[in-house]
């Protein structure tokens, strides 16, 4: 018993030393995949649409498209690295320049 608090405590710790964009980021995106895998969200319900956003009133499809990187699998242990070396290398220093780079690539998907 005492192992297994040990080895949350530190997996808490690790989690914790994550810089708090990355890690709601990464958290999101988790949580996104875990929820389609066990179906009870489906990938129509999250792709970006702009009809469904601006006519039915969907705003959360304004952000889940950039937390869904398809099923559990090869793809997507590589895509959630990738993200997190990318995220934590630069929110530690994150700057005007980084923000003005998420909302351009944001606006340029209108």
């Amino acid at each position: 018993s005492s192992g297994i608090n040990a080895e949350y405590g530190t997996f808490h710790q690790e989690y914790m030393a994550v810089p708090p964009v990355t890690r709601t980021y990464a958290t999101a995106c988790v949580l996104t995949t875990i929820a389609v895998q066990l179906d009870i969200l489906s990938p129509f319900q999250l792709y970006f649409n702009q009809s469904l956003i601006w006519r039915k009133y969907q705003l959360w499809r304004l952000l889940t498209n950039f937390t869904f990187f398809g099923t559990i699998g090869f793809n997507f242990i590589f895509n959630m690295i990738f993200t997190y070396r990318q995220l934590r290398g630069t929110t530690h220093t994150m700057n005007r320049a980084l923000l003005w780079k998420y909302l351009g690539t944001f606006t340029r998907l209108f």
